[in-house]
């Protein structure tokens, strides 16, 4: 290794919070099983596990069960479906020509 090379070794905690960090910046929560799938076995702990939660909630990372996340994602993907049906609507409508009136004959 050169000197100006640097290498970041992270503990494999680290590295999986790190990790569970991201995933929960991505989708705005973390589920249950996916910790369990990321961290080592060296993370559970009470301790370890107290201080990742902490982590994640810091972060503003929410922590739900499998159902839970499913139920968000659904809701999500509803809302963002309207919205851009809202927005075609309203592209519609402002691409429409303005509706013709005809004048009025003055009376004689």
């Amino acid at each position: 290794m050169s000197t100006t090379e640097v290498e970041v070794v992270l503990d494999p905690v680290e590295a999986s919070i790190e990790a569970l960090l991201l995933m929960g910046k991505e989708h705005g929560y973390v589920t249950w099983e996916g910790m369990n799938k990321i961290l080592p076995d060296e993370a559970v702990s009470p301790d370890k596990l107290e201080m990742i939660m902490l982590r994640l909630d810091e972060a503003g990372v929410q922590t739900l069960d499998e159902a839970e996340a499913q139920v968000l994602d659904a809701k999500r993907k509803t809302s963002r479906s309207a919205r851009r049906k809202g927005a075609a609507v309203k592209e519609e409508e402002a691409a429409a020509p303005a509706p013709r009136v005809a004048p009025k004959l003055a009376e004689v």
